[in-house]
């Protein structure tokens, strides 16, 4: 998993991946899918100049075969951070690519925007909720899901990740 990407001149957006990218290693964790090896943004800057990558930017002619050599991947999930509002309502946009580093190819993408002001995503993200719940102490509070924003980008998360294919 390389760095999670987004637009650096978009604050609030800046604000998301940094309170976000640790839920969503730990959501891709949750999928069991594959091992992961996250690389961080100081190796990645140290290696190709930058600390983060998307699946359109024009890359490293040896980005693949270094992952694939040095760090034993067998293939590399781009994620960028395409939307984050962190007051309600809430919404956080996810674009994910999972490509393979011996072919190139496209395992996998998705491209998402989860808003909380659409009915289906508030009953998905409160179902989400119910179902974290482990039946110990009180029952989750509606009011934080639609007004956490860590709580709201684990769900989006995880729903996007939830359609990976096996490994």
């Amino acid at each position: 998993m390389l760095p999670l990407y987004c637009d650096p001149a978009a604050p609030e957006v800046v604000a998301g991946r940094d309170a976000l990218e640790p839920i969503l290693r730990d959501e891709l964790q949750k999928t069991h899918r594959f091992e992961i090896t996250a690389i961080t943004s100081e190796v990645l800057q140290v290696k190709t100049g930058k600390r983060a990558w998307t699946c359109e930017d024009a890359l490293p002619r040896d980005l693949f075969s270094w992952l694939n050599e040095t760090k034993g991947c067998d293939a590399v999930l781009f994620c960028t951070l395409t939307v984050f509002h962190g007051y309600a309502p809430l919404a956080v946009g996810w674009k994910m690519r999972l490509v393979d580093t011996r072919t190139r190819a496209t395992i996998w993408a998705g491209d998402e925007i989860f808003d909380a002001n659409r009915p289906g995503v508030q009953a998905g993200a409160r179902h989400y909720q119910l179902g974290q719940w482990a039946g110990c102490g009180p029952r989750p509070d509606e009011w934080v899901m639609e007004n956490c924003p860590r709580q709201f980008g684990q769900y989006a998360a995880a729903r996007l990740l939830a359609t990976l294919p096996e490994w």
